[in-house]
């Protein structure tokens, strides 16, 4: 085994914090606009066992992928295939109509 110097910095990027000890936030996409957010902005959808749910509490297994609480992203992810390529499995029309009256309950227009 070949043992490296590393730096104080590396360190701490590897356990989350930065230099001073701060706690770094979580960068994500969404998959509809494809901007970067923080993980505490963004929605987390999951594919598991063949469905599609919103995971609000952001804790669920299974693949996820982020969206902004806004209906026009995920009509973006839905007619860009984002959610077909994010989770790596076809997507029935079915789920996709479900997660629809799903996010129109739940997110800001």
């Amino acid at each position: 085994m070949i043992w490296t110097r590393t730096s104080k910095l590396t360190r701490f990027r590897a356990i989350g914090l930065t230099e001073a000890g701060i706690r770094m936030n979580a960068v994500r996409t969404c998959v509809g606009c494809r901007q970067t957010g923080l993980r505490a902005e963004l929605i987390r959808v999951i594919f598991s066992q063949g469905k599609l749910a919103f995971d609000q509490e952001k804790i669920l297994p299974g693949r996820g992928s982020w969206l902004h609480p806004k209906l026009s992203c995920f009509a973006l992810a839905v007619d860009r295939g984002s959610f077909a390529r994010s989770f790596r499995a076809r997507m029935n029309l079915e789920n996709l109509a479900t997660l629809k009256e799903q996010a129109e309950k739940m997110l800001d227009k």
